[in-house]
């Protein structure tokens, strides 16, 4: 059986299962070791340089309030749009949300697919934005993610995570791939390469890169932050 094919054999199986509490205590331990930003998160504000493949740098500032609202200063508006959605896509990373908010009774149910010890444990989630999401797990780091909306379906394989100071996970590099439901066929791949530093408190983003391919095509994208501080 393909790949593909597997995901949607295991996303059938997955509403047949009543809430199974292993599944459901891997899956907490692995959400809640993901590094988020306190309540007490100040937020933050950077200069910025877009490049877009070989088009000209654009410089601009961001600003990240308390609310983690984005806003974004550039005069060129097509490149105000892509920081802001990248902004966006950083700071949703680092949301805290509790666990039972999220994912507690009533919300969502959790069935355990296979266990192995070299792959990780294959859970699949049926919650209020998705049914039947599969989660590979091991040793508290989630592997991979996969879902699928109508003739598409995506998976997000995790390489490489930043372990910070107190143990939790900042996901790093990542890919995902989005796939034709009834073919299998690859749509279009995207790689991020994310950085962190740690600046006072909290670990705030210095910038990222993302390379994408769709139909033969290839695009990067390269996003740098400088001059971060916190907002008083």
């Amino acid at each position: 059986m393909s790949e593909v094919g597997e995901l949607l054999s295991s996303a059938s199986v997955a509403t047949a299962l009543a809430d199974d509490p292993k599944a459901r205590a891997i899956f907490r331990q692995a959400s809640e070791s993901r590094y988020v930003w306190d309540k007490r998160f100040p937020g933050f504000e950077a200069d910025f340089v877009l490049i877009r493949d070989r088009e000209p740098p654009v410089a601009g500032a961001i600003c990240v309030d308390r609310q983690m609202r984005v806003s974004v200063v550039c005069s060129d508006a097509t490149a105000r749009a892509i920081v802001h959605a990248e902004v966006s896509q950083f700071v949703a990373h680092r949301q805290m949300r509790p666990f039972d908010e999220a994912y507690g009774p009533g919300k969502a149910t959790f069935g355990l697919i296979q266990e192995d010890p070299a792959k990780g444990t294959e859970i699949v989630v049926n919650d209020e934005e998705a049914m039947g999401s599969r989660y590979r797990i091991r040793e508290r780091e989630i592997l991979q993610i996969s879902r699928s909306y109508g003739r598409v379906r995506f998976v997000t394989n995790h390489v490489k995570n930043l372990s910070t100071d107190d143990g939790r996970l900042i996901a790093v590099q990542y890919e995902i791939i989005y796939y034709s439901s009834e073919t299998g066929e690859i749509i279009s791949q995207t790689k991020f390469d994310d950085r962190y530093e740690k600046l006072g408190t909290y670990w705030l983003p210095t910038g990222g890169t993302k390379v994408g391919s769709a139909r033969g095509k290839t695009s990067t994208l390269e996003l740098n932050f400088t001059n971060l501080r916190y907002l008083k």
